[in-house]
């Protein structure tokens, strides 16, 4: 039988090796729990005479082993725990209001915050490295510290921040839409109880409205984006330039892109080119500022048919591909939107280089883009339909035999109505030869441009747009005036291919 000294020399080692380390494997074994229980048995029935005496230190002990456990977000049985301590604290304070030592509370905020710095750092490795598994388990750690949180604690704020950062990052590497609503719940909720890093939540919750409006189309998700921006933009001035400036120039821009407001369209290229000019090379905003103010400007090409647009968004949408962080869902999503401008520049200059080099892109984004992402299905059938293009240049039957499987995940409509299918084009067109498979007609200059502007369709030819779930993604939501409704190429000759009027155009 183990001595009563002996189990208090072991109980005080394991409790100060805790502190000290962090570590909470030895104090969560069934040994430290067996141990426990016999100094509390020795403890508190300790026999003096006919007197039943408490042995202090003992119950002392005993009683911060408890609430060490309790503080553990990954004990199951955390707030059985904190009970049985305070249960014992009162047996030493019986009269005190609040038996609990206040250095034991404090222990138990900081070891929460230290427990929420930890899920912190998980997360920016989930996101780096595309790992939902990392993202899961920061997500029951900080769950974990939510729920054991008392109410009215002042850090809960910022724990159902963090909670709303944890689900974001995993919408951000699966796509799922519950994590981006549950998202939203907790960001509300944390901006509501208002506090320190108010603005922080303020963006957080503006960008989780844009991913709902590109996966549900509610335009009123953007007006409320754009109305948090602009509030963290005036509580914060220069200071809050850069995360409330880039969650507003997304928000212009969708906005645009529903509305086709023009307003909101110069707004975003404008703010966009003044945060970029206040990120720092190394900033962790500079790629997603970067990706919105080429987006805006291609919008504006397309308005325009201005080259210098087309070319600034062409760099810019490389430097946002550098910029991001390697090997992340982000950066693949940026690499899906290159590949968009490198095919619309295609379109407009008839350079085949550039079509391959999207082409090239696109199977790097496939691979790395999870198949059960929400994404998934617009990447596989964008990659598609320059395929198919490239087969309509050169007539490689390999080309239209990728295009077809990789296009049938966005045959339907968003409401679920057939439609005139890319798919059917292509089988159509497997009967003819390239050069053959429809009448080219000449583009014709855009009066006041000097730029070539393609034929559009009649309204009853337009397609409808795609809805996409990632908050950055190429065609996201253009207006009926914005989208490209054919893309130029040249004619199907062996003669070398000339920008302007010399080129044939593929309605899509």
């Amino acid at each position: 039988m183990v001595s009563k000294g002996l189990l208090k020399v072991t109980v005080r080692q394991r409790i100060e090796g805790f502190l000290m380390s962090g570590d909470s494997q030895d104090l969560l074994t069934q040994k430290t729990a067996r141990d426990a229980g016999r100094l509390k048995r020795s403890a508190t029935g300790f026999r003096q005479g006919r007197v039943v005496v408490l042995d202090a230190e003992g119950v002392h002990l005993v009683a911060m082993l408890y609430w060490c456990r309790g503080c553990m977000p990954s004990n199951p049985v955390a707030e059985a725990e904190i009970a049985a301590a305070e249960k014992l604290f009162r047996l030493l304070s019986p009269g005190a209001a609040d038996p609990v030592p206040r250095v034991v509370r404090e222990l138990r905020r900081q070891l929460r915050r230290e427990a929420a710095e930890t899920a912190l750092g998980m997360l920016a490795t989930a996101e780096a490295q595309a790992d939902a598994g990392l993202a899961d388990q920061a997500l029951e750690v900080l769950r974990g510290t939510l729920e054991s949180a008392p109410t009215g604690d002042a850090d809960i704020p910022d724990l159902l921040h963090r909670f709303s950062l944890a689900h974001r990052v995993r919408f951000c590497i699966l796509g799922h839409a519950d994590d981006n609503t549950r998202a939203i719940e907790l960001a509300r909720a944390a901006v509501q109880r208002g506090g320190a890093e108010h603005h922080e939540r303020l963006a957080n919750l503006a960008g989780l409205l844009q991913n709902r409006y590109t996966l549900l189309g509610n335009p009123g998700d953007l007006d409320e984006s754009v109305a948090l921006s602009r509030e963290g933009l005036d509580a914060e001035g220069d200071a809050g330039l850069i995360l409330h400036g880039a969650a507003l120039c997304g928000a212009l821009l969708l906005r645009h892109q529903n509305s086709g407001a023009e307003r909101d369209l110069n707004e975003a290229i404008e703010l966009g080119r003044t945060v970029l000019a206040h990120c720092a090379p190394d900033a962790p905003k500079r790629a997603e500022v970067e990706s919105f103010l080429a987006r805006s400007l291609l919008a504006r090409h397309w308005r325009t048919r201005c080259p210098d647009d087309l070319e600034e968004a062409l760099s810019l949408s490389r430097a946002a591909v550098r910029d991001a962080p390697t090997g992340s869902t982000f950066r693949t999503l940026m690499m899906g939107n290159l590949a968009g401008v490198l095919r619309d520049r295609f379109g407009v200059t008839g350079v085949r280089a550039d079509l391959d080099e999207a082409i090239g892109i696109m199977g790097t984004v496939l691979r790395d883009v999870p198949e059960e992402h929400a994404d998934f299905a617009v990447q596989l059938g964008n990659s598609g339909v320059y395929h198919r293009v490239r087969y309509e240049q050169g007539g490689d039957p390999a080309d239209l035999d990728t295009a077809l499987p990789n296009i049938e995940p966005i045959t339907t409509s968003k409401a679920g109505a057939p439609r005139r299918t890319v798919e059917s084009l292509l089988t159509t067109n497997r009967q003819r030869s390239p050069a053959t498979s429809r009448p080219h007609r000449r583009a014709a200059p855009t009066p006041g441009t000097g730029c070539w502007s393609p034929t559009r369709r009649s309204p009853s030819e337009a397609a409808p747009p795609l809805s996409l779930p990632a908050a950055l993604s190429h065609d996201r939501g253009r207006s009926p005036r914005d989208r490209p409704r054919t893309i130029e190429v040249p004619l199907h000759s062996s003669r070398p291919a000339k920008p302007g009027p010399g080129v044939e155009r593929s309605e899509l």
